[in-house]
């Protein structure tokens, strides 16, 4: 998702706006990247040095 003012597409700026902050499609994003971390949790250790 990506937003420039430079365009001055204000009406796309406000859809980038409402969707990063409304409330379900929020959780809902936070939910799938907590599954996606978890199916590749093995990958992230070792991405941070944990293992």
């Amino acid at each position: 998702v990506g937003s420039s003012s430079a365009s001055g597409d204000l009406s796309g700026a406000a859809l980038v706006s409402y969707l990063l902050f409304e409330a379900p499609f929020t959780q809902e994003v936070m939910a799938l990247g907590e599954r996606d971390t978890l199916a590749q949790r093995q990958a992230v250790c070792e991405f941070f040095g944990w293992l």
